[in-house]
């Protein structure tokens, strides 16, 4: 549910940017659609091209209990979180 800046994506009826399929256009013009923590939680509706989806591989191991987040409440950084 964050955009590349680790900004938490919320629909419009939430406070939030995103329209009414859970979806905006990035700084580059690019509409994603976003899973978000509020309902409808994934798109409900999709359309456009299908696209190609991207992963990057890494060796690090996940931690035995789990990811710890932080989330930063303050200021301009509001929403972005750290793991």
């Amino acid at each position: 549910p964050y955009n590349a800046g680790g900004m938490l994506q919320r629909g419009a009826k939430y406070g939030g940017e995103l329209d009414e399929c859970n979806g905006m256009e990035d700084k580059d013009g690019n509409y994603a659609y976003y899973l978000t923590v509020d309902p409808p939680f994934a798109p409900a509706c999709l359309r456009g091209e299908k696209g190609v989806f991207t992963f990057t591989s890494t060796k690090k191991k996940c931690p035995m209990f789990g990811i710890v987040t932080t989330f930063d409440n303050s200021g301009a950084g509001y929403g972005r979180v750290t793991i």
